[in-house]
Order: C-alpha cells, then sequence, then structure tokens
C-alpha cells in the first residue's frame, strides 16, 4: 500500500485524481441484482396459490 502511494506520488498523482469509476460500476451491478432476485421472489410468492400456503401451516 505505502509502495503504491509513493508511486503515485512519483507520478504526480494525487489520491483526488484516482479513479473510482470502477467501484461505482461494481456497485451498481451489485444493485440492479439484490433488485432482481427481490422482484423475481415478490413475483414468485403473488402469483403462488394461496390455498397452499394456508395448507401448510
Amino acid at each position: 500500500m505505502v509502495m503504491l502511494r509513493m508511486q503515485r506520488i512519483k507520478a504526480g498523482i494525487s489520491e483526488k485524481e484516482y479513479d473510482y469509476s470502477l467501484f461505482r460500476v461494481d456497485n451498481r451491478i451489485v444493485i440492479v441484482l439484490i433488485v432482481a432476485v427481490v422482484v423475481l421472489k415478490a413475483w414468485r410468492i403473488a402469483n403462488e396459490n394461496p390455498v397452499k400456503s394456508i395448507k401448510s401451516e
């Protein structure tokens, strides 16, 4: 970590100029996956026969 910081300083790249767009893309992918799973799970439960749910209780 220290070596990387020293290399940035020597190259004239400050911490504020570092590009974090890759992390933003990763976060967006994770959020889309979470929303997709929740929507699909809710869709499946909403379309399930309620009688089956009552019988199992």
